[in-house]
């Protein structure tokens, strides 16, 4: 009798250190598209004005590009193809002029802002884990963006970005956590499917789309 109350004490201890332990460690958000809603097309749009192209025409280079694109699109490499085609120059005042748009328009969402902050107070690790091009990262860094969150992973300084598998397996080491541990939000599928086939929970979300309360349901069904 008393060793089957031990056993019976054994399990509940385990199953309650079990249920107090938080299953979910650490959120990853993509920027573009689920921090933010900053779109390329319009500042195409802006590119173009400034070197008084007609936007019908740039839209045509740009499904030109996309169309012979491998991997991922990379909208730096873009406007310089889009220079080279044209004879337009990226000089110092070009320059300023896309660096002063992207300050203008490289801004967060203030309701995912909000969850962001709110999923700190309640103990998660938050991160960007992103593709986005290095101008707008350095844009980013010069006006200390990236404050909000405790790690950001920028393929602009990596070997590799999404969906390699290198990438998401370099976060979850620097977390130092499990794939099922980690929650990671992406508006491009593909980087969604690469995530979760490593076995990490993994969300498709636009912030064009839905609204933040569907990723705050989802992390309150796994506490």
């Amino acid at each position: 009798m008393r060793i089957l109350v031990v056993s019976i004490l054994f399990s509940f201890v385990t199953f309650s250190s079990f249920c107090e332990e938080k299953v979910l460690k650490a959120i990853l958000f993509d920027y573009q598209g689920v921090l933010s809603r900053f779109e390329e097309q319009p500042m195409f749009d802006h590119v173009a004005g400034f070197w008084g192209m007609p936007k019908d025409k740039m839209h045509e280079h740009l499904a030109d590009y996309k169309k012979n694109l491998i991997g991922n699109f990379n909208k730096e490499d873009f406007l310089t193809y889009l220079a080279f085609k044209e004879g337009f120059t990226i000089d110092t005042a070009y320059r300023a002029m896309l660096d002063s748009y992207l300050e203008d328009h490289l801004v967060y969402d203030q309701e995912m802002l909000e969850l962001v902050e709110d999923f700190k107070k309640r103990g998660y690790m938050v991160g960007i884990l992103t593709n986005q091009d290095l101008p707008s990262c350095k844009i980013q860094e010069k006006k200390d963006d990236f404050r909000f969150f405790d790690q950001v992973f920028l393929a602009c300084y990596l070997p590799y970005g999404k969906p390699d598998h290198r990438i998401y397996e370099h976060a979850l080491m620097t977390l130092g956590i499990k794939p099922e541990e980690c929650l990671f939000i992406d508006d491009t599928m593909r980087h969604v499917v690469s995530a979760k086939s490593l076995g990490i929970r993994s969300m498709f979300f636009s912030i064009h789309k839905e609204s933040p309360d569907v990723i705050k349901r989802l992390v309150d069904s796994l506490e």
